[in-house]
């Protein structure tokens, strides 16, 4: 078998080989492909005490507290809670 009998090979079993992509958040350490939360960044949910429509910026989980905390774009200074949320 020459060389490119061997590269046509490994180009085909690459292309038959179903890929998995996992998010890894590197400052957090935190495996991102297992995670609970209700809510993704840019879905639009409501506020439950104001009924406001607001979108969500980004989330992380709180270990200490085993729970997600979600930062909105209209109150970037504010973190919410997913109680805090109603779906729409």
């Amino acid at each position: 078998m020459d060389v490119t009998e061997k590269a046509s090979l490994i180009s085909n079993k690459r292309k038959t080989k179903k890929c998995v992509i996992i998010k890894f958040d590197e400052k957090r350490g935190v495996d991102l492909r297992n995670s609970n939360n209700r809510f993704n960044s840019g879905q639009t949910v409501k506020l439950k005490d104001t009924g406001e429509e607001v979108t969500i910026l980004k989330w992380q989980y709180v270990k200490n507290m085993k729970r997600y905390s979600y930062i909105v774009k209209e109150h970037p200074g504010t973190f919410f809670f997913e109680e805090e949320f109603q779906t729409q």
